[in-house]
């Protein structure tokens, strides 16, 4: 159960700092005849963008690195390193 947890929040972690789209849905009800009727629905796409803070907490805590004394530059770089990562994993996870 903790490691689920743990995992749980490494992933949260993680799809902050790299930044995440979602959708928001926004339903309507009315009172038709005592009953409830779906009147109108709204999903709305929004993108969340990268956060440097999640990804700097991210890195010092898997690494055990002191990320945080690291330039904006430097901090970019890694950012790009790990989104490829990702990208790297999510394409072998489509192919197996």
């Amino acid at each position: 159960m903790k490691e689920e947890i743990k995992q749980k929040i490494k992933n949260a972690m993680v799809k902050k700092a790299i930044g995440y789209d979602a959708e928001e849905v926004v339903e309507e009800y009315q009172d038709i005849d005592e009953v409830l009727k779906l009147t109108k629905r709204r999903v709305t796409k929004k993108h969340y963008p990268p956060d440097t803070t999640a990804a700097k907490l991210f890195l010092d805590v898997q690494d055990g690195n002191e990320i945080s004394s690291l330039s904006d530059e430097e901090l970019l770089k890694e950012k790009q390193r790990l989104l490829n990562k990702l990208q790297g994993e999510k394409n072998e996870d489509r192919k197996g």
